[in-house]
């Protein structure tokens, strides 16, 4: 942006271009400057031998694992100066500072062996050696420096080498912890740039502690009758998220058609700039978020997450299930077959109640039965790609001797046999998070002689650590509304500024300072609570005056916390001066409206496509089976659907692996064996039943033996239970049975409802009826009931059971 503004400006005087001075943040200069021999030690690397350290004492991690510990030693080590050059040895009373003090003092010992950045970067500056002798440097924009950057900021002024360039409101006043920082380096005191206004007299008076608020809103009005930031300062209080973040883009919208651009919105709470996001895309209002978001919120982190179970145990279907769904896997076939396969192995696996472990699922997703076989082809394909990439990541999961740069060499292994390292350069998320993983592997590789086994567990959260830390921000690009954290928004100055989430939970620090307590910060000369909320409130009022216009919002009544003491502050003495609290009740109303529209309309989102409707039966059939007749009994839903509206299961396959087939060809075979043997079933004529019986079932799977090997397992079966059917005919019936095959029969009920059925065979034996059904038992009876057969039943047809 600096860049920019030089070229722009030297545009309008008139030259075409310029060279301009070298711009560069103080890391960027530190590396350029660095001395030959005295590489710096990589970020990633740092972490990892802070992380091993950090790991005997997990009450640390409470505070989310290496970063905040990482921060504070940093800052420990920037504060030392002339007057403080040590950091105090003494143990804590709190056994957490205590914990905290002994790492930092091991930390230290590393540091003397190792070449850290910030010990490079503190030496520099104590040597000079940041600078050339020639060179004069130009400080722009900072609001604080560090004990060591002001000593060096100080020498280089004195030998008159520094312009320091500081950031004053529109008032001409600077902020107080800006004017402490800068008052350090030039050995002075900084005057107003400019004299008061209306509008910076009211800001002070509102913030001032030397009346009561009520003398100083008599004296704001005396002095401006009508408020000067009543049409520039408004305030926005939602009671919902919802209403919040449509509010705020009601407001957008308004300014962009009043001309007001460029619009900055500023917010810590990250929930609700994506919910923001979201309805700005709704309002189709593009917007640039500057502050990004971490990268364990993209698709990209999620796949290979899937790849780090905490165990080598927990590889399991689940982890199959995962890399199969994820659309940065490739395994060799176009888009809509890969869908489709997946399709199915989803409902493989769901029946895989018994296989839990990865191999078990492994070999059964293999087998899973599909009735085409081009997609049984992809399926195996996919299940056996995933099952070969994952099995040496797997063998460094359970042995324990792994070092992590080995654990890196497997999982890009895995990575590339998935086709995953491919897409994910591909994908702008996923380059960012491919670049992370090298960056650590080589940390890995240049600490494997120096770091004892860290084991898998501390090698998966690492890597999750990072996920969580490192921030994915897209390409910038131009647009009217941009979206910033807090500390990226100083130095800009939009036409409107939305400062969001104004709660004290959001901007205040905690009450509790994380590791370590006021004391002991104090003693190390580090901040405090009670500057760091100086500073916030610093930040508050460079807000108000470095926008046209400003919409401040806070949550309504949040249970959570309360606004931050000064838009309070603001609003009462506001109110009490001219009777107005600044707060756009229209506005809220608006939100509501535009929040109730969006719920209730589907014309902005796209429309469903119409189901296809059956058509509507005409009345109730009047003839029934008496199978229907009893589906409507368990269950009207199914009665209606298949009875009313006539639909039906698509049907299986007639082929020698289904058991419905089979049950088919064994119902034909007995049905054909009642035609052609004649009563009486004795055991003088058992051979010459089994060879009709055997003509049937030969003949019924004629077709089939040549092309199906299951055919012969199925006629063999067919078969058996033919014969244990002839010998229980022999046994159960008498010499003048008579025997009826596919009978139909009807009855009429009093509402005249037809109930018709069919019986697969009925035998008369003088008075006495049985019926039979060959795969489910019979239920009706007339006179007597016959006894169960002694011999069991082959396991191909249930034994029929008569009344």
């Amino acid at each position: 942006r600096l860049r920019r503004a030089l070229l722009e400006r030297a545009q309008a005087l008139g030259h075409a271009a310029i060279l301009p001075p070298s711009i560069a943040t103080f890391d960027t200069l530190f590396r350029r400057r660095a001395p030959p021999g005295q590489a710096p030690l990589p970020a990633h690397e740092r972490r990892l031998l802070l992380a091993t350290a950090l790991d005997e004492n997990p009450d640390l991690f409470r505070f989310r694992g290496v970063s905040p510990a990482s921060a504070l030693f940093d800052e420990i080590a920037a504060a030392r100066s002339s007057d403080r050059p040590d950091a105090p040895q003494s143990a804590s009373d709190e056994p957490l500072e205590g914990r905290v003090l002994a790492v930092h003092r091991a930390w230290n010992d590393i540091l003397a062996h190792t070449p850290d950045a910030r010990a490079l970067q503190i030496g520099m500056l104590q040597r000079d050696a940041l600078t050339r002798a020639d060179e004069h440097v130009f400080l722009c924009g900072f609001s604080e420096f560090a004990a060591c950057e002001s000593e060096w900021a100080q020498r280089l002024h004195r030998e008159g080498r520094l312009t320091l360039i500081t950031h004053a409101g529109d008032n001409g006043r600077y902020a107080a912890t800006t004017r402490a920082a800068a008052e350090a380096v030039v050995g002075g005191t900084l005057q107003p740039a400019s004299g008061d206004t209306d509008l910076a007299r009211l800001r002070d008076a509102a913030f001032l502690d030397n009346a009561s608020v009520a003398a100083r809103a008599r004296a704001a009005v005396e002095r401006a009758p009508k408020s000067p930031v009543a049409d520039r300062i408004s305030l926005f209080k939602p009671e919902s998220l919802e209403e919040h973040a449509f509010g705020v883009g009601v407001k957008i919208c308004d300014w962009l058609e009043a001309g007001v651009a460029p619009i900055a919105v500023v917010s810590c709470d990250r929930k609700f700039s994506r919910r923001l996001r979201a309805v700005l895309e709704r309002f189709d209002v593009p917007l640039c978020d500057h502050a990004g978001w971490a990268l364990s919120t993209t698709s990209s982190a999620a796949a290979v997450a899937a790849l780090l179970p905490a165990t080598a145990r927990e590889f399991d279907r689940n982890t199959v299930l995962a890399l199969a769904r994820s659309p940065y896997c490739r395994y060799g076939m176009d888009g809509l077959r890969a869908k489709k396969a997946r399709a199915q192995l989803e409902r493989a696996a769901a029946e895989l109640t018994s296989f839990d472990g990865f191999d078990e699922s492994i070999a059964a997703l293999r087998t899973a039965y599909c009735d085409d076989e081009i997609c049984k082809s992809d399926i195996t394909r996919i299940v056996t790609v995933i099952g070969d990439a994952l099995d040496g990541l797997r063998r460094c999961a359970a042995d324990a001797k792994q070092t992590a740069a080995e654990r890196f060499d497997a999982l890009f292994r895995t990575m590339d046999a998935l086709g995953m390292s491919r897409a994910l350069r591909a994908d702008e998320a996923g380059q960012r998070l491919m670049e992370e993983l090298e960056a650590m592997a080589a940390a890995a590789r240049a600490q494997a002689g120096n770091d004892d086994d860290s084991g898998w567990r501390l090698w998966q959260r690492w890597i999750l650590h990072m996920f969580e830390r490192e921030n994915f921000i897209p390409k910038e690009r131009s647009h009217l509304v941009e979206l910033y954290s807090p500390r990226q928004w100083l130095l800009a100055r939009p036409a409107g500024l939305i400062f969001a989430a104004l709660d004290a939970g959001h901007v205040l620090p905690k009450e509790a300072m994380p590791l370590l307590g006021e004391e002991t910060r104090r003693a190390f000369g580090l901040k405090v609570r009670s500057r760091l909320v100086a500073e916030q409130f610093d930040h508050f009022r460079t807000m108000l005056e470095s926008a046209g216009r400003v919409l401040l919002t806070c949550q309504r009544d949040d249970p959570a916390g309360r606004p931050v003491p000064w838009l309070d502050g603001l609003q009462h003495f506001h109110a009490l001066a001219y009777d107005d609290d600044l707060e756009d009740c229209g506005l809220r109303a608006r939100a509501q409206t535009a929040a109730r529209t969006a719920a209730e309309s589907s014309g902005a989102l796209p429309r469903r496509p119409r189901m296809p409707a059956p058509r509507m039966p005409a009345p109730a059939p009047v003839r029934l089976s008496v199978g229907a007749a009893q589906t409507a009994i368990e269950c009207p839903y199914r009665f209606f659907a298949k009875v009313c509206l006539g639909l039906s299961p698509v049907p299986e396959a007639d082929d020698y692996d289904n058991p419905r087939g089979h049950g088919v060809r064994l119902h034909r075979c007995l049905t054909a064996l009642h035609e052609r043997v004649e009563p009486p079933w004795s055991a003088a004529r058992r051979e010459q039943a089994l060879a009709a019986a055997r003509e049937i079932v030969e003949a019924e799977f004629a077709q089939g033996l040549d092309r199906y090997y299951p055919a012969i397992v199925q006629m063999r079966e067919t078969l058996e239970s033919l014969t244990w059917y002839v010998d229980w005919l022999i046994e159960n019936t008498s010499d003048d049975a008579r025997f009826d095959v596919e009978v139909e029969g009807s009855e009429t009920l009093a509402e005249g409802l037809e109930l018709n059925g069919r019986a697969d065979c009925v035998i008369h034996e003088g008075e006495d009826v049985q019926i039979l059904d060959y795969k489910r038992s019979c239920r009706s009876g007339r006179r007597k009931r016959m006894p169960a057969p002694v011999s069991a039943s082959p396991p191909s047809m249930r034994a029929p059971t008569s009344s």
